[in-house]
C-alpha cells in the first residue's frame, strides 16, 4: 500500500478500512505556558504536532469558563439559575477559537484536529468555590443543578458550531468524568449529565468527523459510555477495565488507547513500544488508533514518545 497523508490514515482508520500503518497520537498540558490561549500556547502546540509528528493533534483547553461579573464562583444551589449560554466568539471561548485556527493554519500539513472540551460535570466542577459543591448541591438542589449542566452544555454545543464553522477543528475530544464511580453512580450521571453529554456529542456529530467520546477516570461505566454518539471511544484502558480486546467485541466503531499514561514517564522506551504492540495485538491494528488513555505526563522522556512511533513503524514493517 502506498503511503497515506495523516488525514487520510485518520480517516480509514475511522471508517474501518485499511490502512498503510496504524495512526497514533499522544498529549499533555503545557504547563509552564502562563497564557493558555496566548502566543506561546499556540507556538507550543504546533511544535509539538511537528517534533512528534503525531497523526492527529489533540489541542488542550486549559483556558478558565467566564463567569458573570457578579458572581465568579458559584457558592449556593440556586446560583446555577444565574448562568446563561456564552458567546463562542467572546471572552476566554473566543480567545480559544482564535488560538485553533491558528493553531491550524500553522501546521505544517492538514491532519485533523480536535480540541478538549470537558463535559458538563467537569466544568461545573471548575467554576464553584469548591469542586465538591456540585454533589453536594445536587443533594439538595437538583433541578438548580440541571439547569445550570444544560446551560453549559448549550455553551459547548455553540462553541463547537463556531469551531466548525470556522474551519478550526475536525470534532471534539469531549473529556466525561462524571461516568466514573469515583464522583457517583450510574443512576445518577444517567440522570442528570448524561442528557447533556449526549446532546454535546450529537451535535458535534452533525459538524464534524472526528468526534471522540473519553471515559475518564477509574472504575468507569463503560457500556453506557460505549452508547453515546461519538466517532471514536477513549479511555484509559491500561487502568481500568475494559481491556481494548474486550472493548473491541462491544464496540464497532474505532478506538483510541493502549499506552499507559499513569507509568508514561517512568518506563523505558522499549517498554513504550511493548504497550504499543500489544495494542494492536488486542485490536487487529484495524479501526484502531494508538494513543495515551489520558494526558501523559508533561515531563515525560522524549524518548518514550519518540519510541511510539518507531513502534506503529516497525509493526507496519517500515
Amino acid at each position: 500500500m502506498s503511503e497515506m497523508t495523516k488525514r487520510e490514515r485518520i480517516q480509514a482508520a475511522v471508517a474501518g478500512q485499511p490502512v498503510d500503518r496504524v495512526p497514533f497520537s499522544f498529549w499533555y498540558h503545557f504547563l509552564d505556558v502562563e497564557d493558555k490561549a496566548g502566543e506561546e500556547f499556540i507556538a507550543s502546540e504546533i511544535a509539538f504536532a511537528t517534533k512528534h509528528d503525531v497523526d492527529l493533534l489533540k489541542v488542550m483547553h486549559d483556558i478558565p469558563y467566564d463567569m458573570p461579573e457578579s458572581m465568579p464562583v458559584i457558592r449556593e444551589p440556586g446560583d446555577w439559575r444565574r448562568l446563561e449560554p456564552l458567546d463562542p466568539r467572546q471572552g476566554n471561548f473566543g480567545r480559544h477559537l482564535h488560538a485553533l485556527k491558528r493553531i491550524r493554519a500553522g501546521l505544517p500539513d492538514d491532519r485533523p484536529m480536535v480540541d478538549t472540551f470537558f463535559h458538563c460535570f467537569a466544568y461545573g466542577q471548575r467554576i464553584c468555590a469548591e469542586r465538591p459543591l456540585v454533589m453536594q448541591h445536587l443533594a439538595t438542589d437538583p433541578e438548580a443543578v440541571a439547569y445550570g449542566m444544560t446551560v453549559i452544555g448549550e455553551t459547548l454545543k455553540r462553541f463547537a458550531q463556531a469551531c466548525f464553522q470556522e474551519g478550526a477543528l475536525d470534532g471534539i475530544f469531549l473529556a466525561i468524568n462524571a461516568i466514573s464511580r469515583e464522583f457517583m453512580d450510574e443512576a445518577t450521571y444517567s440522570r442528570y449529565f448524561r442528557p447533556v453529554d449526549e446532546a454535546v456529542l450529537g451535535n458535534a456529530m452533525r459538524g464534524g468527523w472526528f468526534n471522540v467520546a473519553h471515559l475518564h477516570g477509574l472504575d468507569i461505566f463503560f457500556d453506557l459510555g460505549a452508547t453515546l454518539p461519538y466517532n471514536v471511544l477513549n479511555w484509559s484502558d491500561r487502568t481500568t477495565a475494559p481491556s481494548l480486546a474486550e472493548a473491541r467485541q462491544k464496540v464497532p466503531a474505532c478506538l483510541m488507547g493502549g499506552i499507559n499514561e499513569v507509568t508514561a514517564a517512568e518506563v523505558t522506551p522499549e517498554e513504550t513500544k511493548s504497550q504499543v504492540r500489544d495494542a494492536i495485538g488486542q485490536t487487529g491494528g484495524r479501526r484502531f488508533i494508538v494513543t495515551c488513555g489520558c494526558a501523559v505526563p508533561t515531563p515525560t522522556p522524549e524518548a518514550n514518545l519518540f519510541a511510539v512511533k518507531e513502534a506503529v513503524l516497525q509493526a507496519a514493517g517500515v
